[in-house]
């Protein structure tokens, strides 16, 4: 009997709930009662009529009566408000786990009442390492800025796990949590990475509409800089990136200057008044910096048009790597493109490097479809080592999607499924 009860109970859906909060307080067993609790959680907030019964079960005389029941009431959300008395009570209490699964809950509910945030405060300093970061998670989704300091002081915690957690609630208050700012910016030197992460992370959000505080995180990215890192930026206010970015593109240091052109392509179209600064740096000492500026005004497409005199200079410079961006940015830019058709032309007689005569192609392509070397330069592309292939495959599907011709798009698709299907 007890096993068949056990059965229907995992299987009761949202009409059951009058049913399944019965059990949960009429039950004789501990396993029949938390089977009632854990069932109810899985409807969520259809659930909800059940909250006193689950309120009510944080009081089980049953240890894991009482955490099914908690974790139940955070599956129902802000329908919960109702049984935060009974959460807080769970928190101050002295079982560990119970106090992470009140935490957590109390963190689902969203509610910034007084008492919830002041009971997560305190076990924010407890010793319980998993009790200290899911109350910061708690802290950070509530959005409670009362909670600005206590977190900013856990940043020196002696455990990287909390200090993490303590960075990324930084970051969820958003600008509420600009008092932290200091504190988030020494924390970009701590010994962890995944601390590091989380303090950078935090800053982007934190100080989103300041460029003081972009510039320093501009600054302060680590020597093995990642796409991840550089994915923070989308985080910030463009106006204030675009600020920031004026005064670091004029940087001593090269990578620096580098970084603010991955920065640009990160944040997206949204940071359209960083292309004066971008063509000015097609002109940088360095030619990795000028390949990275050609780059990031490809994204900018038909609006990089004032840059076109720049690739075009970019592109008769060099070398192959600068020579492939700045093709690849001039396949974009629209009708003020074909002023390079010229450089182009003469490219596609001397440039050597396989991805560099690729991207050269498909400029060639883009601005002059009648010139006869451009279908024979992909067919060469395709015999050479990955990047000249992968660039002639990226550019036989351009063909196959944009070229005005149908017969040509055609034969595009069919040469690519066959050269896919090798």
């Amino acid at each position: 009997m007890k096993a068949t009860l056990l059965a229907l109970l995992a299987l009761a859906g949202p009409d059951e709930v009058e049913t399944l909060a019965r059990a949960l307080r009429e039950a004789a067993t501990a396993p029949e009662r938390a089977a009632a609790a854990r069932a109810l959680g899985k409807l969520g907030p259809a659930g909800a009529a059940a909250v006193p019964a689950l309120a009510q079960a944080l009081k089980d005389a049953d240890h894991s009566v009482r955490g099914v029941a908690a974790l139940a009431l955070g599956a129902m959300g802000p329908a919960a408000e109702p049984a935060t008395p009974e959460l807080i009570g769970l928190l101050a209490g002295t079982d560990g786990r119970l106090r992470v699964a009140a935490a957590s809950t109390l963190g689902s509910l969203r509610s910034g009442a007084k008492e919830t945030v002041s009971a997560l405060i305190e076990a924010l300093a407890s010793s319980d390492v998993e009790l200290q970061e899911t109350a910061a998670w708690a802290l950070g989704r509530i959005g409670a800025e009362i909670a600005v300091k206590p977190l900013a002081t856990r940043l020196l915690d002696a455990s990287p796990g909390v200090r993490e957690a303590a960075a990324l609630a930084l970051g969820a208050l958003g600008e509420k949590a600009a008092g932290a700012t200091r504190a988030l910016a020494r924390t970009l030197d701590d010994a962890e990475p995944r601390v590091r992460d989380g303090a950078l992370r935090a800053l982007a959000r934190v100080g989103r509409n300041d460029p003081s505080t972009i510039e320093a995180l501009l600054r302060g990215l680590g020597e093995q800089d990642s796409w991840e890192e550089f994915g923070v930026f989308r985080d910030v206010g463009p106006a204030a990136a675009v600020t920031a970015l004026g005064r670091v593109f004029r940087d001593p240091d090269p990578r620096v200057r580098g970084r603010c052109c991955f920065v640009v392509e990160s944040i997206g179209p949204a940071a359209e008044g960083a292309i004066p600064a971008l063509i000015a740096t097609l002109k940088d000492d360095d030619h990795e910096v000028r390949a990275m500026a050609a780059r990031a005004l490809k994204g900018f497409g038909e609006k990089a048009t004032k840059a076109v005199p720049a690739l075009i200079d970019a592109y008769r410079a060099g070398p192959a790597w600068t020579q492939a961006h700045a093709a690849d940015a001039l396949a974009w830019v629209g009708e003020a493109g074909q002023a390079a058709v010229p450089a182009l032309r003469e490219g596609l007689k001397t440039v050597q490097e396989s991805e560099a005569r690729a991207m050269t192609a498909r400029a060639l392509w883009v601005h002059d479809r009648v010139n006869p070397a451009v279908l024979p330069a992909l067919v060469e592309a395709l015999k050479e080592d990955d990047r000249g292939r992968a660039a002639a495959l990226e550019t036989l599907g351009w063909i196959r999607d944009r070229d005005p011709d149908p017969s040509v798009r055609d034969a595009a698709a069919a040469a690519l499924r066959r050269l896919e299907g090798r």
